[in-house]
């Protein structure tokens, strides 16, 4: 008996302006890493604690897969010049991960653009988007033996734009 052959899973990823019910959406669907990252970070993961970041950034931007919330993006401005970048997604990233990786350098360049520095944290246990981070032209600069509400180890990262 021959075995099935693999779904192909095809995705339309594109961005828009992000909407708040994005972030209903988002909280409920995260993968899995991005979870968990969040939840060490703030102690929770709600559409609240999304809602927050969203509000604090500049331009948040969301990606969608046709219609549905992929992930949601931007850049919270810290102070003059200096911002601190993120993205949470959920596993239609992973998905159209091709499309994904092919449009993340364009979209870094547009939401980092007024911009002198970016930096941020990232949960070690989330490999997937340390490779992403690095891939996209980031440095770690340290790690943060006991970070956020479950003082677990993050890595700190930056970017001179």
């Amino acid at each position: 008996m021959e075995s099935p052959k693999p779904k192909k899973v095809v995705t339309n990823l594109s961005v828009r302006p992000s909407i708040e019910s994005d972030c209903e959406y988002l909280a409920h669907n995260l993968r899995r890493a991005d979870h968990n990252e969040v939840k060490a970070a703030m102690g929770v993961v709600s559409p609240e604690a999304l809602l927050f970041s969203m509000r604090n950034t500049q331009e948040p931007l969301t990606i969608v897969d046709d219609d549905t919330p992929a992930g949601i993006f931007g850049v919270a401005p810290i102070e003059p010049h200096v911002g601190a970048i993120w993205l949470l997604g959920t596993d239609a990233l992973v998905h159209g991960k091709w499309r994904f990786l092919r449009q993340s350098k364009k979209w870094l360049a547009h939401v980092g653009q007024d911009y002198e520095l970016l930096f941020n944290y990232v949960d070690e246990r989330n490999y997937l988007h340390i490779r992403w981070i690095a891939w996209l032209g980031f440095s770690f600069i340290f790690r943060h033996e006991k970070y956020g509400v479950e003082q677990r180890p993050f890595l700190e990262f930056v970017r001179i734009v």
